[in-house]
């Protein structure tokens, strides 16, 4: 291990969170989840926090054991390009539309400074993609509202698109629980298996025991003199077979038949 260049392992690639991810609103929420469009430049889901370290007269750093979290400020940060009613007045936290007082305009106003809780929706994720799996990395914050003001720029051969900040908040339900949660795959364990009906045999690994994501080796179905190769079980007609990219367990059986 000392000699060691470079943490690169077998898994490594398939382990990767590439391009840029989607912001839904009210993830997984039925008849209340929706994208909120097109972004520019990615977007970032941020944890900060705030850490109280007590000062220990006679030691000269921090004792282990003794810091703790004070304050936690969850937030999504995304560059919309597309300029929506509803985009603009969810950026505009306690702003509201009017649609009936113009035939040409949705015009958006705001009375007050307070923000009513109506305003808080009830999550923002940014969702993005892991290379090894078909399930998403999901980054979530809850009882979110935007807070990071509105502005609108506009430049010639360039979009106009505000960034929009949201951040989550503590619920009065639970005030233990902070408000976000970050939804890591599981690569699960996978099995591949592969035997041979009546008249055949197999060659390679029949047994392979891999992680989600990952390739099997090769094998073969070979048939007994007299007979050939029908097709796999699973509708797989060539003898040898590689399956890769595995996301769950396969079991297959080789057919064979007289020739």
């Amino acid at each position: 291990m000392q000699n060691r260049k470079t943490g690169v392992t077998k898994q490594t690639a398939k382990r990767l969170i590439v391009d840029s991810g989607v912001v839904i609103l009210n993830y997984g929420i039925e008849g209340l989840e929706r994208i909120l469009g097109a972004t520019e430049g990615g977007a970032t889901f941020l944890i900060e926090q705030d850490i109280y370290e007590p000062e220990i007269d006679g030691l000269p750093g921090a004792l282990a054991g003794t810091r703790r979290v004070t304050a936690v400020h969850p937030r999504i940060t995304a560059r919309l390009l597309e300029q929506t009613t509803q985009n603009i007045v969810l950026s505009l936290a306690g702003s509201e539309y009017s649609p009936d007082t113009d035939s040409d305009y949705d015009v958006i106003t705001r009375k007050g400074y307070v923000i009513p809780t109506g305003d808080h929706v009830q999550n923002i994720a940014l969702v993005g993609r892991v290379t090894g799996t078909n399930k998403p990395i999901i980054c979530m914050i809850k009882n979110a509202i935007a807070d990071g003001g509105f502005e609108m720029a506009m430049e010639d051969e360039n979009e106009a698109g505000p960034e929009i900040q949201f951040t989550g908040h503590f619920s009065a339900d639970d005030l233990d629980a902070e408000p976000w949660e970050i939804r890591n795959p599981i690569f699960k364990p996978i099995m591949l298996s592969y035997t041979a009906g009546a008249n055949g045999s197999i060659t390679g690994e029949a047994t392979q025991n891999l992680t989600e994501g990952d390739d099997g080796t090769a094998v073969t179905a070979v048939p007994e003199s007299g007979y050939v190769f029908d097709q796999w079980d699973d509708g797989v007609t060539t003898a040898t077979r590689r399956d890769t990219n595995v996301q769950a367990d396969i079991t297959v059986e080789a057919l064979f038949v007289s020739e």
